[in-house]
């Protein structure tokens, strides 16, 4: 399973390299995301739209985007679903 405060923690390095940036999570292989990982993802969510970025999520599996459109989340993220 992929860890995504891992990742999180590398993105943060990467901001100051690109003035607008465009993050794409792959959740390809992801299985599961916990209530911690949903929050990773909504502090990386507004780092980047106050500074004229944005989030995308690829890949996302049909569990885990029930889980975004339940919560609400699919207003939030840009979610494309694995094979779309």
């Amino acid at each position: 399973m992929r860890n995504l405060f891992r990742e999180d923690l590398q993105c943060q390095r990467l901001d100051p390299l690109w003035p607008t940036q465009i993050v794409e999570f792959d959740f390809a292989g992801l299985e599961y995301i916990s209530s911690a990982g949903l929050g990773v993802l909504l502090r990386r969510h507004k780092r980047l739209v106050a500074s004229g970025g944005r989030l995308r999520l690829i890949n996302v599996n049909s569990h885990i985007y029930d889980i975004f459109r339940f919560s609400g989340f699919d207003q939030v993220f840009d979610v494309q679903r694995a094979g779309s």
